[in-house]
């Protein structure tokens, strides 16, 4: 692969791009941020890949002005996709094989990926994967959507796990989000975490933080963890410890979060599932995260699912309670703090239908459009909470031939109560499972 061209810019080692129908996304290896393309931009940045040809033809050919030009090189530039070739780079390794990734859209994938009459648009393969890589956990949480235990079964092998992981990485996939059970159980899981790290796969974990210490935290930080994130279900250690059914998880999961911020990953997090039992915990269980120089704050409204398919859920009032404290921490700290549709002022499906601004490619609920799940086992499912499976992976020549399945199609069939908005080719909407937020309407939160 040629890193260099003509005009005198080089394409940087740290980012992947990928062809869609609207045009592309860049996915950036060091910060694990995604951008989107449009389509004169990806045309460019795919040059930049494999400069075949004459560059000055192909800006003829996509029809782009000097000043479009110059604006796609400064922002690319200031990104970080396009280096000065006098530029040195700091790569992240990649060794199993040369990194290059530029993926076309075939005819096929881009009939499969634009909206119809009945579905909605999706993407050509998942940006990301969740995978519980063990079901063996050393805790017994109360509301766990994966009913993980101590038994550990026929789980898939080391090279099994590999093999996937290529299938994975050349399917498009950016990165994986390994969860479980508790992943640090697996006796092969840095191993693991080190293959995919090898290929080019960017990865992400949450721990319940049992087992991290400086020496564990400083391996993850070896083998290329970008975000590190820690359970913790209350500010204080015995709600936290009630849920977790284990007292002193808490100790164990605040001492986690400090090794894990002198590691110097690049991204450490929390992610706390909020119940009526520790709803009233989250703002100083915020305040804690940002005294402790936590990067963000992924906060997840319990979902009736696994161990804890007999739990309340929040109630309406008690998510739009928890949707205030969210909306009200964003103002007040500097870390970053997620939630899901419905509770996070941000989140497309619900900022662009509600003010009716510009329209969104591709949000709402991202299960089995830009996202899906991987068991212990191999068995697929469209996301970790929706654990209908449509087979295993490695009973499949292609990763993406999931994404043609009934139950995957099921979750971009527009919803008759979405059928006239001016989002319904984008827009999946509210989560489809949690009674609650299924039930609310985008344009009345």
């Amino acid at each position: 692969m040629q890193l260099f061209n003509e005009n005198g810019y080089k394409i940087s080692r740290n980012i992947v791009i990928r062809q869609e129908v609207f045009g592309g996304l860049v996915f950036d290896r060091v910060k694990f941020v995604i951008y989107r393309l449009t389509p004169k931009a990806y045309s460019l940045l795919s040059y930049f890949y494999n400069p075949v040809g004459d560059f000055k033809e192909l800006v003829d050919s996509i029809d782009i002005t000097d000043n479009e030009l110059t604006v796609f090189l400064d922002h690319s530039i200031k990104l970080n996709f396009l280096l000065n070739k006098a530029d040195r780079e700091v790569i992240l390794p990649c060794t199993k094989y040369e990194f290059n990734n530029s993926l076309k859209l075939t005819d096929e994938d881009a009939k499969r990926c634009h909206a119809t009459k009945e579905l909605i648009s999706t993407l050509r393969a998942p940006t990301f994967v969740w995978w519980d890589i063990t079901y063996l956990c050393n805790l017994s949480c109360s509301y766990c959507y994966s009913n993980s235990s101590k038994e550990l079964r026929n789980e898939l092998d080391f090279e099994s796990v590999c093999k996937i992981l290529c299938e994975l990485r050349n399917s498009g996939v950016f990165y994986v989000f390994f969860l479980g059970g508790e992943p640090l159980l697996r006796k092969d899981f840095i191993d693991i975490l080190e293959y995919a790290q090898s290929i080019g796969l960017g990865t992400m974990l949450t721990s319940n933080g049992w087992f991290i210490n400086e020496s564990v935290a400083n391996k993850l930080h070896d083998v290329g963890v970008s975000i590190a994130r820690i359970s913790i279900d209350g500010y204080r250690s015995s709600t936290h410890d009630k849920i977790r059914n284990k007292v002193g998880s808490w100790d164990k999961a605040t001492n986690a979060v400090n090794h894990l911020v002198n590691s110097k990953i690049p991204k450490v997090g929390i992610s706390p599932t909020i119940t009526p039992e520790n709803l009233n915990e989250i703002d100083e269980l915020i305040n804690w995260a940002s005294e402790h120089n936590v990067d963000e704050i992924q906060i997840s409204p319990l979902c009736a699912t696994g161990r804890g398919k007999h739990l309340p859920e929040l109630s309406v009032d008690e998510s739009l309670k928890l949707k205030e404290i969210v909306a009200a921490s964003k103002s007040k700290y500097k870390l970053e703090i997620n939630a899901p549709e419905g509770i996070d002022n941000n989140k497309p499906a619900q900022h662009y239908v509600k003010h009716e601004c510009m329209s969104p490619l591709l949000s709402g609920c991202g299960a089995g459009r830009n996202s899906m799940a991987i068991s212990p086992y191999g068995e697929v499912y469209p996301c970790i909470l929706k654990r209908d499976s449509v087979g295993n992976v490695l009973n499949y020549d292609k990763f993406n031939d999931f994404l043609q399945t009934e139950t995957f199609l099921e979750l971009r069939r527009k919803r008759e109560s979405c059928l006239g908005c001016k989002f319904e080719d984008y827009c999946a909407g509210l989560c489809r499972i949690m009674s609650v937020r299924n039930s609310l309407d985008c344009k009345k939160l």
